[in-house]
Formats: structure tokens, C-alpha cells, sequence
């Protein structure tokens, strides 16, 4: 009963953390946080063995939708993350092209090929 409470606790501090506003100052704060619970729920989980008890399957139902709003939050997260980091892309990119904006053309200007022998 100790260890699926202990999980139950762990969730709910996952879900409390991923609930609070994300800012890209508090971001890593955040998910070093999350990376942690999750570790700490994980080595929990390691110590479960059936059969268990009316209560315990009772805390198991309750984990479920839990861990679905978890997940769904961790996704939006990591999306989040995903499009900033492109954005970061393009801005270097545009910056580069900023500073040298012929560092891309491949021609050959100013060249004259006669044709006719």
C-alpha cells in the first residue's frame, strides 16, 4: 500500500509542476524537476507486485487519467520547445545572411562565354 500511495504522491506533484506556467526563465527549472519526479516514480513502480488490494486498484484507477494529462501537458512542452528551437534556427540563419547576403550565390557574374568559333 506504501509504494502505490508513494506513486500516487509522486504523480500528483508531476501534475502540479506541468499545471504551473512554463516561462523560458522557470523551463529548465521545470523539466529538470520533472525529469527527477518521473525517475523517482519509476523506481516505485519497480517495487509493485500483484495481487493487490481494493485500495491500491483504486489509487491505480485514479493514477490513470492523471498520467493521460501528464502526458499531455509533456507533449505541449516538448512542442513548445521544439518551435522555439526552429525559431532560434531561422533567426541564426537570418542573421548570417544578414552579415554576408552573397555568401549564397553560386554564380559566376561578370563572365562572357563566346560562343561562336
Amino acid at each position: 500500500m506504501k509504494r502505490v500511495q508513494e506513486i500516487y504522491e509522486k504523480t500528483e506533484q508531476l501534475q502540479q509542476l506541468l499545471n504551473q506556467e512554463i516561462t523560458s526563465q522557470n523551463r529548465e527549472q521545470v523539466i529538470g524537476d520533472v525529469t527527477k519526479l518521473i525517475e523517482e516514480r519509476g523506481q516505485c513502480m519497480e517495487g509493485l507486485t500483484p495481487p493487490y488490494t481494493d485500495e491500491e486498484q483504486q489509487i491505480g484507477q485514479a493514477l490513470i487519467p492523471m498520467n493521460r494529462e501528464i502526458e499531455q501537458k509533456m507533449n505541449e512542452l516538448f512542442n513548445h520547445l521544439k518551435s522555439e528551437m526552429k525559431q532560434v534556427q531561422r533567426q541564426k540563419k537570418s542573421n548570417a545572411q544578414y552579415k554576408n547576403p552573397y555568401q549564397s550565390v553560386d554564380t559566376a557574374d561578370g563572365m562572357f562565354m563566346d560562343s561562336k568559333n
